[in-house]
């Protein structure tokens, strides 16, 4: 149970480091709405209820984890159990802030539904000093919220999130 919970932790901050990790897109004028909505992702996860259903797939292991982020706590589920997470969200985000920012290209790829919501579907390539990363995010057409976000982490490994903003309350 305790690796479950290590899991689940280094899973919560792997996306909130990945929702953080604000691009620089400002020369590009169809990655405008999706920086956007990108930044308002981080000031609702840290100020705005927020449910996350996420997938893992790590090598030829896929893993199924929600998190809420209510009231300033991060709630972590795992095999059917709910528990608070100790992370200091406050502190996560300043920590990113002093990493690099990426520069990110973007290319809007069409409307897709989202949970019966319209979204713009754009795809991200993003370069650091350490790094590149490839997304997918979906964009609420309706509401600017991000709805999806799908991201190739490396040697196959990938990252699927689900957002949901309405009706969010502490699991416990």
């Amino acid at each position: 149970m305790t690796q479950i919970r290590s899991l689940c932790a280094q899973i919560g901050f792997t996306i909130i480091f990945l929702l953080m990790h604000s691009t620089l897109m400002a020369g590009q004028v169809d990655c405008k709405l999706v920086t956007k909505a990108m930044e308002a992702v981080l000031s609702r996860t840290l100020n705005i209820p927020t449910h996350a259903y996420v997938t893992s797939k790590i090598g030829s292991h896929t893993f199924e984890t929600e998190m809420i982020y209510v009231d300033g706590s991060l709630y972590l589920k795992s095999q059917g159990q709910w528990t608070l997470s100790n992370s200091d969200l406050k502190q996560a985000e300043e920590q990113v802030a002093r990493n690099p920012k990426s520069k990110d290209t973007c290319r809007y790829l069409g409307d897709e539904p989202v949970s019966g919501e319209t979204a713009a579907k754009y795809s991200l390539h993003g370069k650091s000093r350490n790094s590149k990363s490839d997304k997918l995010v979906w964009i609420s057409k309706a509401r600017g919220l991000v709805l999806r976000e799908e991201m190739e982490l490396g040697n196959g490994n990938v990252l699927i999130m689900r957002y949901e903003y309405d009706d969010v309350k502490p699991p416990l």
